[in-house]
């Protein structure tokens, strides 16, 4: 068991029922989102096809106009 392991059964022990029921929803919620999120907005591939895919491109920034002049207080 690793110590963030050993740490959260320590932690669960010490606490009352209720607060200890909480924590653990709350643990179980954080597995269960890093597991759905997990490569799930990244089609097959999509890091192999644009991977470099702007190389020996220059980036230029398109004109941002001019700022608008604040009346003084």
């Amino acid at each position: 068991m690793n110590r963030l392991a050993e740490e959260l059964n320590q932690k669960l022990q010490l606490l009352d029922p209720v607060r200890a029921e909480r924590l653990e929803m709350w643990v179980r919620e954080a597995i269960d989102r890093v597991d759905q999120d997990d490569h799930a907005h990244w089609p097959d591939g999509y890091f192999d096809a644009t991977a470099g895919a702007l190389a020996g491109e220059r980036l230029e920034r398109a004109p941002q106009g001019e700022l608008p002049q604040r009346t003084d207080w």
